[in-house]
C-alpha cells in the first residue's frame, strides 16, 4: 500500500478510537457527533502528536516514521 493508503487507514483507527472514547456516559448521538469531531481534526492529531513528542513517548523508530510521514 502507498502512504497515501496507510494515512486513511490511520484516520479510521483515530476516529473509531475517538469514537469509543466518548460512548461513556450515554449522550445525544450530536453530542458524540460533536466530541467526536473536535478530535479527529487534523490541528488536534497535530497536537497530540507534539505533545507525545516533547514528552520524549516516542522511540526513535517511531520517530523516523514521524518524519516520514511528514516528508521531512
Amino acid at each position: 500500500l502507498n502512504p497515501i493508503s496507510f494515512a486513511f487507514l490511520g484516520d479510521v483507527v483515530w476516529e473509531l478510537h475517538a469514537r469509543t472514547k466518548h460512548l461513556l456516559p450515554p449522550s445525544r448521538v450530536t453530542s458524540y457527533r460533536k466530541n467526536t469531531e473536535k478530535e479527529v481534526m487534523a490541528e488536534h492529531q497535530a497536537d497530540c502528536l507534539d505533545r507525545l513528542t516533547q514528552e520524549g513517548k516516542l522511540n526513535e523508530d517511531e520517530l523516523d516514521i514521524v518524519r516520514r510521514g511528514r516528508n521531512r
